[in-house]
């Protein structure tokens, strides 16, 4: 059970503070991104180049995806360890 003494214990917010973690944020998301878009234009120069079928692609593409995903949310946690 929380105490009420620990709710009054409430900083104000300060955005001036937190602004280069937001920055390294969405940085990080936008190439994130970007980095996704390349991989989906490029995917019929190498399906070509490898001689590999759509489905494989595909695959090969989830499973980046999801490891951009999961290394996207380490970088988060690694952040927001700094002491900003």
């Amino acid at each position: 059970m929380v105490s009420s003494q620990a709710l009054d214990n409430t900083q104000p917010f300060d955005l001036k503070k937190h602004i280069p973690l937001l920055a390294v944020l969405l940085s990080g998301a936008f190439i994130t991104i970007l980095n996704q878009t390349l991989l989906a234009t490029a995917l019929p120069p190498i399906m070509n180049d490898l001689k590999i079928s759509e489905s494989t692609v595909q695959w090969l593409q989830f499973i980046f995806n999801r490891y951009e995903f999961v290394c996207s949310r380490h970088n988060g946690y690694c952040v927001l360890a700094l002491p900003f």
